[in-house]
């Protein structure tokens, strides 16, 4: 029937026509039987023109029932047009799917459906392909944060992909053109994009590569991105689109921020840790100026706060705050309950964040007329212990502060306070060191003027003692100055004692080594000391270890120490002796460990007093002080000294036997042979000399010009050092005695002028300093500055007749 209907319609040309359409194309009738297929539809469903026209829709369409096909074929007729999908059974027994787009033909007589198929299996499948690719394209863009874009250059029009648009914060509605996009841009950037972007479109060999960036439209919040493109040009190298990709790169950013704030904060705290010898004021300063700087504020604020007062007190703001603040007479002080939000942080404990300060807020009570205007700010407590002790603010930072910006700022100003804590320390300590120098000075200061006041005129006594016993005297007379010399002994062993110890507390100055004979040593101390053991009868003998000869070490010190313990046993014997014993009780690569005792006879000690008698102004019995005189200072030197070498010193002792006092101290060896020379100490120089005298003191140049001219020799004397220059430079000495404590000029500035003379004239000069300075480190001093000799007030007329011998070595050649 279909046939005939096609014959009708203009017969074979028809049917021609329709088998070669590409779809396949079904006749049926009311009743559902395929009347006509075309070639496209039998090679679809894989069977042949035959086959399918003795079929039916429901052979071909299994889904069809007669039911659905009277009602489907009603809607046909009805409608005119349909399009469906049916699931379609091909000949070798599978299934497709396929759009049906049938419609309702008549001539009057006779009814059929005219439907085109399409298999959209495949399609769909494809379909679905494509848009899981889309997907996967859409998801792999959201992971990367990455978005593209096509730029039209010439319609000033661009488009982009979903994600871009919600990078951005835009929807597909936004107007996309250059002027909006760079809306887009964050407005610090704008004008670097817009002249960035007239660069590269003007350079035919570039592209666009650039970091920036954005504030979104939807919610102003700023995003870094990374944009890279491809310029497409014209033949003239000018730019006709700009195709590529957008990537939101802000959580990078921010790790690397991240780290460069852990790095710029541990190199804050570092900076904070060598700070040491800064004041509290000075740390303060930095840690703010650091707040400041490091969370990218722009002002900053430093107030203590007083928990008990309840009371803030500004102490610093940040650089620059005070030349943009215009607020007149601004208060130092702010009680809690007026200071707005600063009182937040001190009633929550805790660092508050204000993102918006132009927005209500409880407690804010404003700012001063002129201040600084405040959009956000980051108020941090600072706890010393449970107690806030400060609070550091800081503001108008160019995007909110988040939680990272307080934590790591909490932490750090924790770490600044701890270092105002070490500082406030250090301060105190210093002050107290500084104190403590000062009254060492103050003291040693003292002391040495106290000495020179007391031996000055000591020198008198003893000198007119001295000259006294070159006259002609009867027996009673002589014991009388033989009693005066004994008590001026007395009394400069008393200072001299006194002086030491106060110096030795106060400094001590470094070891001096030199090679010496230990048995020379220790016999030369003795013969010092042999008048007084003859005047009491004693005996003295000495027994040295053979092992030891020749040591490296500190002669003086050793032979003072030698010295006290001597005189201490001459000082407590009556009857009896004293032996002096030295050994080696350690021997090791490079030092030995010597042992050098002073055994006496003498009145012993207690037990009880043993513990003691090291302490300072202690004595064998303190009721014996009147007894045996002494300060009781000797052999507190002695333990100091001993320690110092390297040993110590210790005592056994029984009342009424006798004490014996062992002293260690380390020596280095030496490679040394041979003995060294004893220095005698000769009574009379011979030969004359000419020599020059500078003394303020009267009664002390009376005494040397006296003395000088007993040994025959000449004298010409001064009253200070300008005189004593003068002198020298108008004629020829073979000796200078100066006087270091002068007026006009002293002692040590008249040889330093004098030493100038002799340089340039090249002429001999001899000098001999005079000083009731008399300590060790005093006669150091002195031969260091360049005198050749020295002597100490008093001065025994033995010390000078050395000194004269001395000189007249020297000027013999």
């Amino acid at each position: 029937m279909a046939a005939h209907f096609l014959s009708q319609l203009n017969g074979e040309l028809a049917r021609v026509t329709m088998d070669r359409v590409p779809e396949p194309i079904f006749w049926t009738d009311a009743a559902g039987r395929l009347t006509y297929v075309n070639a496209a539809a039998c090679r679809s469903l894989e069977y042949s023109q035959e086959e399918l026209l003795s079929m039916t829709v429901f052979d071909v369409a299994p889904d069809f029932g007669e039911e659905m096909w009277e009602a489907h074929w009603q809607e046909l007729k009805k409608a005119g047009e349909l399009i469906f999908e049916a699931r379609q059974r091909t000949g070798a027994g599978r299934f497709q799917q396929a759009e049906i787009r049938a419609c309702y033909v008549t001539n009057g007589e006779q009814e059929f459906s005219c439907a085109f198929a399409r298999e959209v299996s495949t399609h769909r499948a494809e379909a679905l392909r494509l848009a899981q690719k889309d997907l996967w394209l859409q998801d792999a863009q959201r992971a990367a944060a990455l978005g593209c874009y096509h730029f039209d250059l010439v319609n000033d029009w661009w488009g982009c992909t979903a994600f871009l648009e919600e990078i951005f914060g835009i929807d597909s509605a936004y107007p996309k053109t250059l002027a909006n996009w760079l809306e887009i841009v964050a407005p610090e950037d704008r004008a670097m994009m817009a002249a960035y972007y007239q660069g590269i479109a003007a350079d035919p060999e570039a592209n666009f590569d650039k970091e920036y960036r954005i504030q979104r439209v939807s919610d102003g919040r700023q995003r870094w991105v990374h944009g890279w493109g491809r310029f497409q040009r014209d033949d003239q190298g000018r730019p006709l689109s700009l195709i590529g990709v957008i990537r939101d790169i802000s959580t990078e950013k921010g790790h690397a921020l991240q780290r460069q704030r852990h790095r710029d904060y541990l190199q804050a705290l570092t900076r904070l840790g060598a700070m040491s010898g800064k004041s509290p004021g000075e740390v303060c300063r930095f840690a703010l100026e650091t707040a400041v700087q490091h969370t990218t504020s722009k002002v900053g604020f430093f107030f203590f706060y007083d928990e008990k007062e309840a009371m803030f007190t500004l102490f610093a703001c940040s650089e620059g705050t005070n030349d943009a603040c215009r607020v007149q007479d601004f208060p130092r002080k702010v009680p809690l309950a007026e200071a707005g939000l600063w009182a937040e942080a001190v009633r929550q404990r805790r660092l508050v964040v204000v993102n918006n300060y132009a927005a209500d807020h409880p407690g804010k009570k404003g700012v001063p007329e002129g201040h600084i205007p405040l959009e956000r700010i980051l108020f941090v407590p600072i706890f010393d212990q449970e107690e806030i002790v400060a609070v550091v603010a800081v503001a108008n930072k160019e995007e909110v502060y988040d939680a990272a910006d307080g934590e790591e700022l909490q932490l750090f100003l924790d770490g600044a306070w701890r270092q105002v804590i070490r500082s406030r320390m250090e301060t105190d300590l210093r002050r107290a060191r500084d104190a403590a120098e000062a009254a060492d000075r103050v003291k040693g200061e003292f002391l040495a003027v106290m000495g020179h006041e007391i031996r000055t005129p000591l020198n008198g006594i003893v000198g007119m003692s001295q000259l006294l016993k070159l006259s002609d005297l009867d027996s009673e007379q002589e014991a009388y100055l033989t009693t005066l010399d004994e008590s001026s002994a007395s009394l400069l062993e008393l200072i001299d004692e006194i002086l030491e110890l106060s110096h030795s507390a106060a400094e001590e100055r470094p070891l001096r080594s030199v090679d010496f004979n230990l048995a020379q040593a220790i016999e030369a101390v003795a013969a010092s000391q042999w008048h007084l053991i003859e005047k009491k009868g004693l005996s003295l003998s000495f027994e040295h270890d053979r092992m030891l000869s020749f040591l490296c070490g500190d002669r003086q010190r050793f032979k003072q120490v030698l010295l006290h313990l001597i005189g201490n046993a001459i000082k407590f014997t009556h009857k009896g002796g004293i032996t002096l014993r030295s050994r080696l009780v350690e021997e090791e690569a490079d030092s030995l460990l010597v042992a050098v005792s002073v055994i006496d006879t003498g009145i012993g000690m207690s037990n009880e007093t043993m513990t003691q008698i090291f302490r300072p102004f202690v004595q064998a019995e303190m009721g014996n002080s009147r007894r045996y005189g002494g300060s009781g200072l000797g052999l507190t030197l002695c333990r100091r000294y001993s320690e110092l070498l390297g040993g110590g010193i210790r005592v056994e002792s029984c009342e009424g036997k006798g004490s014996s006092f062992h002293v260690e101290m380390r020596f280095s060896r030496t490679h040394k042979k041979g003995e060294f020379p004893m220095i005698s100490r000769p009574s009379t120089p011979v030969g004359r000399l000419r020599v020059l005298i500078a003394e303020d003191h009267e009664i002390s140049l009376l005494y040397l010009e006296k003395v000088l001219q007993y040994y025959g020799h000449e004298t010409v004397s001064c009253g200070n050092g300008e005189e004593a220059v003068a002198h020298w430079r108008e004629g020829a000495f073979d000796l200078v005695i100066l006087d270091i404590q002068m007026p006009v000029m002293d002692g040590e500035e008249a040889l330093r002028e004098m030493q100038k003379i002799a340089l340039h004239e090249n002429r001999p000069l001899r000098s001999v300093a005079l000083t009731a300075r008399a300590l060790r480190h005093d006669r150091e001093h002195l031969l260091e500055a360049g005198f050749d000799d020295y002597i100490a007030k008093p001065a025994h007329k033995e010390d000078i007749a050395a000194a004269l011998q001395r000189a007249q070595e020297v000027s013999k050649g």
